[in-house]
Formats: structure tokens, C-alpha cells, sequence
């Protein structure tokens, strides 16, 4: 037998449990900053907690995300999704992952598909935008490049034959 190579890149990398174990705190890690933070972008401001608002605040103070200071319209449409599609998948994620059902395979490249998608407009923005602090820019954007880097590992990872698979031969 062999041991896996680091993240699991060895040939294919069904049934890696380093990868396994690194999406489902992805999506446990996921619930709570869905909750807390971008739910309120849609969410009427007297049902939102003091301590969403406290938490958001917090952010805002300080990381100076201006897509957080002041929201435009496409953020606030990523927010939506986030809160209302991608928040309840958090939880079938976590269910097949631990599980181990095979049926996760072609919901969660969908998710993940669309999930690196937005994170090109917000690392852009972050890198790039006139309303970025100089000294923001690099934390902001390796703060959020994981959510585009896991996604596509996720990508990587569930187009192999079965993901949950044991790569060790017998």
C-alpha cells in the first residue's frame, strides 16, 4: 500500500480523506458566516440579532470591505443565493460527505462551479477596486481565495470515478 501523496494528488484522488475532511469544514466552517454575516444583506434590519449586527460591524471596523461598508446590487444577488440556495446545500453536504453518498457528486460540482464563479468578481474587487484600503487589498483577497480554491479542488476531486473510494490497493 501507499501512502497518500500531500492534499491526496497521487494519481486520482477518490476517496481522499484529507480532501473529505477539508470540505466538510468547508461547509460546517460555511453555516455560521452564512448566518451571522450574509443573510443580513437580505434579511429586514429589526429581525436581524445584535449580535449579527455587532459581528458585521466587527468585520467592517476591521477589514474595510467596501462590498460589506456599502453593498452594491450584484453582491447583495450573491448574497441572496448564498442565504437562500447554498445555505441549505451546507447541510446536505455535510450529511452526504459524512455519509459517504455517491449521490453528492453532481450537487456538489454544481455548487462548486458556482461557487468559484463569484469569487471572481469579489477577488477582483478586493485586488483592484478604488475603494479597497492599499493595506486591505492583500488580506481581503487571501482571506476569500480559499472559497474559490477549495470549490475547485472540489471540482477536481468528484469528477473521479467515486469519490469516497479507499485509493489503497489491497
Amino acid at each position: 500500500a501507499h501512502s497518500h501523496s500531500f492534499l491526496c494528488y497521487r494519481g486520482r484522488m477518490s476517496g481522499c480523506p484529507i480532501a473529505i475532511s477539508v470540505f466538510k469544514f468547508y461547509f460546517a466552517s460555511h453555516i455560521p458566516a452564512t448566518v451571522i454575516l450574509d443573510a443580513q444583506f437580505i434579511l429586514p434590519a429589526s429581525l436581524v440579532p445584535n449580535f449579527f449586527k455587532t459581528s458585521l460591524k466587527f468585520y467592517t471596523d476591521n477589514f474595510k470591505d467596501p462590498l460589506f461598508l456599502n453593498p452594491p446590487l450584484w453582491f447583495k444577488s450573491l448574497m441572496f443565493c448564498e442565504t437562500t440556495l447554498q445555505l441549505p446545500f451546507f447541510f446536505v453536504a455535510l450529511y452526504a460527505l459524512t455519509k459517504r453518498k455517491s449521490w453528492i457528486k453532481t450537487p456538489i460540482i454544481c455548487y462548486a462551479i458556482h461557487a468559484a464563479t463569484t469569487l471572481v468578481p469579489i477577488l477582483t474587487n478586493h485586488l483592484l477596486a478604488p475603494d479597497v484600503p492599499e493595506d486591505k487589498r492583500l488580506p481581503l483577497f487571501f482571506m476569500f481565495l480559499p472559497y474559490l480554491l477549495i470549490p475547485l479542488w472540489m471540482v477536481r476531486h468528484f469528477t473521479g470515478d467515486d469519490p469516497f473510494r479507499d485509493n489503497k490497493r489491497k
